[in-house]
């Protein structure tokens, strides 16, 4: 079972530039995503797709690959992920390299940790399904959600036997956190997606691992949780000694 981890990694970002490279608890952001990988021996390779030398020269330090620069226009607003998959896969496809899975890890998860990505794993082995995701559980149930409509109005209809309800007697739903894609190369290759309709696995999640930095209040909420959690583990080796 081969099994091709991508990084992505470009240099800017509108809400938070140069976020991948950020300090984060001593470390560049990207550091949390590529040490944890690495501490996976069921991953083939963990290689970096990114625009910018000065994160393929970070990423290497955290013994990752950044066998190339992607191109300029995969590395826009606009660029589409399944696009930056598809340049790593021909690149290694051009070198005679093949995987049966490819993984997606997104350095903006830095609270996710090695069990989770071989938890992934065993899960795509022992259901025989086409992908799995990470998910979590949603914060604030969709059914208390409303739209406002064209008189400024709150739209109550389309939610009313859900408004007195109470929280917990909603019916769970989840979302796609962002920390985990893994699917088959096959059907990504047919469909361009990492969740597969009719095949598609959830991984669950706590709120606090699925934490994902798209702003500055995200990462000091990420920082004060790898702070708690690395003070833990101290907490955990003295203990021991």
């Amino acid at each position: 079972m081969s099994i091709l981890a991508i990084v992505p990694a470009r240099s800017e970002s509108k809400r938070l530039p140069k976020k991948n490279i950020m300090p984060i608890c001593g470390k560049p952001l990207i550091h949390w995503t590529l040490e944890t990988a690495s501490w996976c021996e069921r991953l083939s390779r963990i290689v970096i797709s990114t625009d910018s030398t000065e994160i393929a020269q970070v990423s290497v330090v955290a013994r990752a690959e950044a066998p190339f620069i992607r191109p300029y226009h995969l590395a826009t607003d606009t660029a589409a992920t399944k696009d930056v998959v598809f340049h790593a896969l021909n690149w290694y496809e051009a070198q005679g390299e093949s995987y049966d899975y490819i993984m997606l890890l997104q350095p903006t998860s830095p609270l996710r940790e090695s069990h989770h990505i071989n938890r992934a794993i065993d899960l795509i082995e022992a259901t025989g399904a086409d992908s799995v995701v990470s998910v979590c559980e949603m914060e604030h149930s969709p059914l208390w959600s409303m739209q406002i409509d064209a008189q400024g109005y709150l739209d109550l209809a389309s939610n009313e036997k859900y408004l007195n309800m109470r929280g917990q007697d909603l019916p769970k739903h989840y979302r796609i956190n962002g920390a985990i894609y893994l699917t088959k190369t096959s059907e990504f290759i047919r469909t361009g997606h990492f969740a597969i309709t009719g095949s598609c696995v959830p991984m669950m999640m706590n709120y606090t691992e699925s934490i994902d930095v798209d702003s500055l209040e995200d990462m000091q909420m990420a920082e004060y949780f790898l702070k708690k959690k690395l003070s833990a583990i101290s907490a955990d080796v003295v203990s021991l000694r």
